[in-house]
């Protein structure tokens, strides 16, 4: 949350300076519009976008401008003039202060699929469900309610309806589902009734834990290592240890677990063998 609280500081302060030094209204559009809505950014291909400059969208070519600091885009599909009349009132641009308005979140996703690949389009609306951010928030019928509506052929179409099978609500961290969806696409039979944020109560008194990812019949658990859990449990032994009195173990991935092909090869080992081990205790 520090870190999405620094970056919209850092977006309002380039647009209100362009505001100012030339008494201009405009639109923030793509990670400018995720920044100063407080979405978390998904990771850009090499070149795709200044992370530096103000993004400004328009949707008609005589409306471009140069401007130091700011980068200009034209965008017709999908954008909001694009959207049929009736709906547009629920999708329009959000104003942040006078003059400076951002593009709707949901639009900004359907129009990042264009830089966007698959997963990181998924990363990017998990981001934009996540269990504990209220604003914005949106479910998955609200991805969907939006696709209904844009245009039949737009660039990333097929990528929106492909990552809509794929993404998940009440998610914590960006990584929690890059680790996800790398898990997904492994050959193990069980990965695919994987869940995410599972809750798993740990004594009669009602006291329970979440883990990030569960194969609940099984009882085993797969985290990512460094997120806040959100229960009672603040001590990292204690957590352990009350799981694994009610029968469940727990796995923990690390960011070098994704980046190192050894380290991956040697999780998925040990995953494997877990399922066996907890396979043969269920008999």
């Amino acid at each position: 949350m520090r870190q999405l609280a620094l970056n919209r500081l850092d977006e309002l302060r380039k647009a209100m300076d362009l505001a100012n030094n030339h008494g201009v209204t405009f639109e923030c559009g793509l990670i400018s519009a995720l920044r100063l809505h407080g979405v978390e950014l998904p990771l850009l291909p090499r070149r795709a976008l200044d992370l530096e400059k103000l993004h400004i969208v328009v949707d008609d070519p005589a409306k471009r401008r140069i401007w130091n600091g700011a980068q200009c885009h034209l965008l017709t599909k999908p954008a909001w003039r694009s959207i049929p009349q009736e709906h547009r009132r629920e999708y329009s641009p959000t104003q942040i202060i006078e003059g400076v308005h951002a593009t709707h979140p949901l639009l900004v996703w359907a129009q990042m699929a264009r830089i966007l690949d698959e997963d990181e389009l998924t990363v990017l609306a998990d981001s934009m469900m996540r269990r504990n951010q209220s604003d914005p928030h949106f479910t998955p019928d609200d991805f969907n309610a939006l696709l209904e509506i844009l245009p039949p052929r737009f660039k990333g179409r097929a990528k929106c309806r492909n990552a809509m099978r794929r993404m998940r609500e009440n998610t914590d961290s960006s990584m929690e589902t890059r680790l996800r969806l790398r898990l997904e696409a492994e050959p193990l039979p069980e990965l695919r009734t994987l869940q995410v944020n599972h809750k798993v109560a740990v004594n009669e008194t009602g006291a329970s834990v979440y883990l990030d990812m569960a194969l609940p019949d099984l009882r085993i658990g797969i985290e990512y290592a460094g997120r806040h859990h959100a229960d009672q449990w603040s001590d990292d032994v204690s957590r352990q240890s009350a799981l694994t009195a009610v029968g469940w173990e727990v796995l923990t991935a690390h960011n070098d677990t994704l980046k190192d092909a050894e380290q991956w090869r040697e999780f998925l080992i040990r995953l494997t063998a877990l399922v066996l081990s907890q396979r043969q205790r269920q008999r």
